[in-house]
């Protein structure tokens, strides 16, 4: 995001970047209701939804003008804004104490504001009212957009101080997203910018100014545009009569969703193939919320912080802090390539990560508004929401002639619906056998220490400095030399594995951290990090080539372990020994440095160094070959092997054929080990398909998305699909 660069002349707003003040000087919401919303009442009584689109939300005074009228309405408005030089929460807050206006209404709208980062942004205002936060360039921004508006506000700086915002190639893209005989106004008569409406498009009318301005401008779309290089990946037709949904899966992807649809007036129904809840990586006891980090200018990554900003607003607003706690959390930079790619992000991303480079053991991000969750309990709060079918295992389903789709479970009845979700996590594979998707057995540990962990970080902190900077040029050494013991003792070792963790469960009401009270203690507070000290905080997740949990009810959760395409299901103490490898480093920060797993191991292995090992348990989370989680209408894929054979030649040209899909049928899959942001993703995106919603996603990452996208990549190399 760029520097809005503001000042102020006397009580009005004023951008140094383009010389031009923000708002008239007198009245300035007179002004906006005049020259923009007074264009709603133009059609109010024709409409009961109404999508608006912005240039320049500035300081956000159109959008509560027009909101305003919305308020104890039974309509409802969705107002997208785009916006390069977005202004700061404190600077909101400043321009609304001058005007003294929309004193209530600012302060909410100054509440939600979201970090300053570039892509969409999405705050549900009211019941009724969604506000889309579009920050980026406007001729790039305009392009990842994907709606139809009703009404258009141009609202940039003046044509004279800011030309792009008013360039004949940006008002082309304007009439792409604007019905047939939509309405576009604005303050400016300007002549570059009449006769730019009229070549994208719009009949453009002079009227009355506001106060001392003699003219503004009116325009209407004459007809719809429409042009599209990837008609295969456009959204599919939403069916505004089909209500009822049936979500095949229970865990995160498909309670989220149902929680969304439900939401948005749809009747949902779940059938889960166990016979409760918990069976799989959504049923864990303690999980981390945050992104997958890449470079910045990464399509994956980028989407990855979407989901983690859109899914920390839903569970603020679905949770309470019993089911997740926003602590920030920690990602650790344990090589080279990392620390490259994490701090790749200053000056772009500060407002979502804090830096420490000099961290120990490993330079580090800290992601503010990470948070760690309790999943297997959000799915019980979230279950209670709905009927959910148990012991319902997918076997096939069929569309009948009245509309309907015919699902069929094992020796059970059919269930009949209108919309059929999929949000299947492992189970996708055997299902989607058409899509590159495959599974990881993951296990994690929860343990407890045998002694208490806030003494030994008192005891230590005085010696932490020399700690640290003895095991970080031995944390090499340490990890090698661990993981060439770790396939030795596995193999003697798991057949073991449940009478350790019988033993020690009946333990469990005796084990580690009988003071809670005590828990404030564990923060080492007088190391600096922006000093290259380390403030080791057990009250923070913390990630690195392994991850460990706060401590939660009675135990820290440690994970998680890695193999491909395996299928068992008993948990094995090699796992557990990996896991404790992985967090090494840490627990030496916390005075565990007899951590010994190179004699052979017996059962009571890790109390001789100084682990309880409470419990293990084993879950299977889906991935894509390319890593995206799938999401979106699925394809007919005879018919694109069809209408797109020949896409080799043609791919740089626009797509004549529309893409087909199969009718109300949906996926929400392969969230891999971050499913607890993106499957919110998936459950908003597959809203918006479903009303016909603008995207709540840069389109070029919905592409991203698409279930068609792998089949789509083989046409355009010229490969057999």
């Amino acid at each position: 995001m760029n520097d809005a660069k503001l000042a102020f002349k006397g009580k009005t707003a004023f951008s140094q970047e383009f010389d031009d003040i923000y708002f008239n000087t007198e009245a300035p919401q007179k002004e906006s209701q005049y020259v923009f919303a007074s264009a709603i009442d133009e059609i109010w009584d024709k409409k009961d939804e109404f999508i608006v689109g912005e240039l320049g939300f500035g300081v956000g005074l159109n959008f509560l003008t027009i909101a305003k009228k919305f308020h104890n309405s039974p309509k409802k408005l969705h107002f997208v804004s785009i916006e390069n030089f977005m202004l700061s929460k404190a600077e909101f807050q400043e321009i609304y104490e001058k005007l003294g206006i929309y004193k209530r209404e600012s302060k909410k709208l100054i509440s939600n504001l979201p970090p300053r980062v570039s892509g969409i942004h999405r705050i549900n205002f009211a019941e009724n009212i969604t506000l889309d936060l579009c920050f980026g360039e406007a001729s790039q921004m305009i392009k990842e957009l994907d709606f139809k508006a009703d009404l258009w506000l141009l609202d940039g700086f003046a044509p004279a101080k800011n030309p792009q915002m008013w360039s004949e190639d940006l008002l082309k893209s304007v009439a792409s997203l604007t019905k047939k005989g939509g309405i576009l106004r604005t303050y400016s008569c300007a002549k570059m910018v009449r006769e730019n409406l009229s070549k994208a498009g719009f009949c453009v009318e002079l009227k009355q100014g506001y106060g001392k301005k003699r003219q503004m401008s009116e325009a209407r779309l004459q007809n719809e545009v429409k042009f599209d290089t990837l008609a295969y990946f456009a959204r599919p037709n939403a069916n505004n009569k089909a209500k009822n949904v049936l979500i095949i899966g229970a865990g995160i992807a498909g309670l989220a969703t149902g929680m969304e649809l439900k939401k948005l007036g749809f009747n949902v129904t779940i059938a889960e193939k166990d016979a409760t809840l918990g069976k799989n990586a959504s049923s864990n006891h303690c999980g981390i919320l945050i992104p997958l980090v890449t470079k910045p200018e990464v399509q994956l990554g980028r989407m990855h912080i979407n989901a983690f900003l859109k899914a920390r607003n839903f569970y603020e607003n679905a949770l309470n802090k019993g089911l997740i706690t926003y602590s920030g959390a920690y990602e650790y930079a344990f090589d080279e390539t990392l620390f490259a790619r994490y701090f790749a992000h200053q000056g772009f991303s500060d407002e979502i990560f804090g830096f420490e480079p000099k961290a120990k053991p490993f330079a580090r991000l800290f992601v503010k508004g990470g948070a760690y969750a309790r999943p297997a309990k959000i799915c019980k709060k979230f279950a209670k929401n709905f009927e959910i079918k148990f012991s319902h295992c997918y076997q096939s389903h069929k569309h009948l002639k009245n509309g309907k789709i015919s699902v069929k479970f094992d020796g059970l009845r059919p269930l009949f619906c209108d919309i059929l979700i999929f949000a299947t996590g492992s189970q996708s594979k055997e299902i989607f056998s058409n899509l590159p998707l495959s599974f990881v057995r993951g296990q994690v540990s929860r343990v407890n220490f045998g002694q208490d962990l806030s003494n030994l970080i008192n005891e230590n902190s005085s010696n932490l400095s020399n700690l640290i900077n003895e095991n970080s040029s031995n944390s090499s050494n340490l990890i090698s030399e661990n993981s060439n013991n770790s396939s030795n003792l596995i193999s003697k070792n798991s057949s073991n594995s449940s009478n350790l963790i019988n033993k020690n469960s009946s333990n469990l009401s005796n084990l580690h951290c009988e003071n809670l009270a005590q828990r404030s203690n564990l923060k080492s507070s007088s190391m600096k990090s922006q000093t290259s000290d380390m403030a080791f905080d057990l009250n923070t997740p913390h990630s690195a080539m392994g991850y460990i949990t706060p401590f939660v009810d009675d135990s820290y959760t440690i994970g998680a372990s890695y193999a491909r395409n395996e299928k068992f299901d008993e948990v094995r103490i090699k796992d557990d020994i990996e896991n404790i490898q992985k967090v090494k480093d840490f627990l030496q920060l916390l005075g565990q440095d007899s951590l010994d797993f190179s004699h052979e191991p017996r059962d009571d292995i890790f109390e001789k160094s100084g682990i309880k090992l409470l419990s293990s348990r084993v879950s299977y989370r889906s991935y894509s070959s390319d890593r995206f989680p799938i999401i979106g209408a699925l394809h007919d894929e005879n018919y694109y092997k069809k209408a797109y054979a020949k896409l080799f030649w043609t791919k740089h040209k626009a797509q004549q054929n529309p893409p087909r899909y199969e009718p109300n049928v949906f996926l929400n899959i392969a969230h891999g080990s971050r499913g607890l942001g993106t499957a919110i993703l998936g459950a908003q995106l597959i809203g918006d398909l479903l009303t016909n919603r603008p995207l709540c996603i840069e389109k070029s990452l919905f592409y991203e998305l698409h279930p068609a996208r792998f089949l789509i990549r083989k046409l355009k190399k010229g490969k057999k699909a």
